[in-house]
């Protein structure tokens, strides 16, 4: 496919925390791009503020008003604005680049995957550790079969939530019900999925949901062989790590570690890895991502995570969600209990 050399129009829609730290500056970064830049927001003093920022840019009310002059969308919306945003802009020929997760069902993912083939749009997703070099040195290592058969795959990940989000969707009845396992698990279920090749078979779900969104969740699955148990909060302080281990040696990294990762043989100490980038921090990876994006529109480029990659993920929490039950809460029971005999 040819080169088109002209700065495409880019909308960011939704003018929240991720587009202000995350998308924003790594677009501005391209002058050219920059310019014809238009920030997407009801809230039009929020995008006046964001695109203040911008010589050059300027904003609108909505995605509809400017579908028919742009040549990309990130979508850094609420997740339930997701499909339908996906959907429209994919229709239309929009190339896409959308926040985590696509989605919350597999037939949902088939459905925007379709729409983008039939108009020749393409759709990435922002599982913006797939990037982090240490990750992929990690996939090509199971890959290339260097830890064996594997064996076990175990993820926790528990910090109090504290991300900046400029609309309550987290929480509430805006959340559908759902809460740390969509919001980490479309990261690192994601990676699992990837690793091992795959669809991971769910073997066991349950959180703290009392119809609201969960704050603690632990999912059980299998894949091939190969064990996964994976444990989220957004409450409680985890150990904060990824381990996979096969018959031949075993890695293992921090949830943030995204150049470094410790490898070990069956018999052997652990030794660090240290896989070299021109990066500096883990927030430039804004800038693979908005690169990998700009490639796609430019150059018909192949996306890094494009919609049916994520599908496994995607299809993984949704069966988890439908499965799920609730974690022993013996004081909330008591609670119950009591409030039961209060009332007689």
């Amino acid at each position: 496919m040819p080169v088109n050399t002209a700065a495409p129009v880019i909308a960011i829609v939704g003018c929240g925390a991720i587009a202000e730290l995350f998308h924003l500056p790594a677009f501005a970064r391209h002058e050219e791009v920059a310019r014809r830049l238009i920030l997407v927001d009801a809230d039009q003093a929020r995008a006046a503020a964001l695109a203040a920022k911008v010589p050059g840019s300027r904003t609108a009310a909505s995605l509809e008003s400017v579908l028919g002059e742009i040549q990309g969308a990130v979508l850094a919306v609420p997740h339930h604005l997701h499909v339908p945003m996906s959907l429209t802009c994919a229709g239309a020929g929009v190339h896409v680049l959308c926040e985590k997760p696509l989605a919350d069902r597999a037939a949902e993912v088939d459905a925007i995957a379709a729409a983008a083939a039939q108009s020749g749009a393409t759709v990435a997703v922002n599982n913006m550790r797939r990037f982090y070099p240490a990750v992929k040195e990690i996939h090509r290592l199971v890959r290339a079969g260097e830890l064996g058969t594997l064996k076990r795959l175990t993820i926790t990940w528990g910090e109090k939530f504290d991300w900046g989000a400029a609309s309550g969707f987290y929480f509430g009845q805006a959340s559908r019900g759902r809460g740390a396992l969509l919001d980490r698990g479309a990261h690192v279920l994601d990676l699992a999925c990837w690793w091992l090749g795959g669809p991971i078979r769910l073997t066991g779900y349950r959180d703290d949901s009392l119809g609201g969104a969960e704050c603690w969740a632990e999912l059980m699955g299998e894949r091939e062989g190969c064990a996964v148990e994976v444990r989220m909060s957004w409450l409680s302080r985890f150990e904060n790590r990824i381990v996979l281990e096969g018959d031949a040696g075993g890695v293992g990294l921090g949830i943030y570690d995204w150049v470094e990762f410790q490898r070990w043989s069956p018999r052997g100490q652990p030794r660090k890895v240290v896989m070299p980038s021109t990066l500096t921090a883990p927030r430039e990876i804004s800038r693979l991502v908005a690169d990998s994006f700009l490639a796609t529109i430019r150059e018909g480029a192949p996306p890094v995570v494009s919609a049916r990659d994520v599908r496994d993920s995607i299809a993984l929490m949704e069966a988890a969600y439908q499965a799920r039950t609730r974690v022993a809460m013996p004081w909330f029971d008591a609670w119950e209990r009591y409030g039961d005999v209060a009332r007689a």
